[in-house]
């Protein structure tokens, strides 16, 4: 077993799993467990935001990281 050292708050990210990526776990296993319709749109919402979110977070920078 490797340990690491001290961990930035910069550096977490790349560490950690997309929370969008949870949401649609979540969404398809719901989806799988209760089989409506509506089940169907929930998940392609969940599916359409994380998207959505994941392109405006690489868009949409902190100006720290710009100055850079």
């Amino acid at each position: 077993m490797r340990v690491q050292g001290l961990v930035t708050a910069s550096e977490l990210g790349l560490q950690l799993i997309a929370p969008g990526l949870l949401g649609i776990a979540l969404a398809l296993h719901l989806l799988q467990v209760v089989r409506t319709p509506g089940m169907t749109a929930v998940l392609t919402a969940v599916v359409v935001a994380t998207l959505v979110s994941e392109a405006l977070g690489l868009v949409l920078r902190p100006a720290e990281a710009r100055q850079a």
